[in-house]
């Protein structure tokens, strides 16, 4: 299930940690958002793995328009006209 901790995380401007297989993992691959996906938990512990990561996610420009309330706003009235 999604989580508001990923949307907080995005907010500030973190890039979450999700695994891929999770709906937040599906969801954010969909509205091409910022994050690092995860085969399981235990890839936390591979410190240059994440660093890469990290670089990666940091070096790409993002959209963050998918965490307003505005972009949801206009989606939901686009499908119900």
């Amino acid at each position: 299930m999604d989580t508001h901790r990923v949307w907080e995380a995005l907010m500030v401007g973190a890039f979450p940690a999700v695994l891929t297989s999770d709906d937040s993992a599906r969801l954010l691959r969909a509205l091409d958002l910022p994050h690092i996906a995860l085969g399981s938990w235990n890839d936390l512990q591979d410190s240059q793995a994440m660093e890469r990561e990290f670089v990666r996610c940091q070096s790409q420009e993002w959209d963050y328009s998918p965490v307003t309330a505005s972009f949801w706003i206009e989606r939901v009235s686009a499908s119900t006209s």
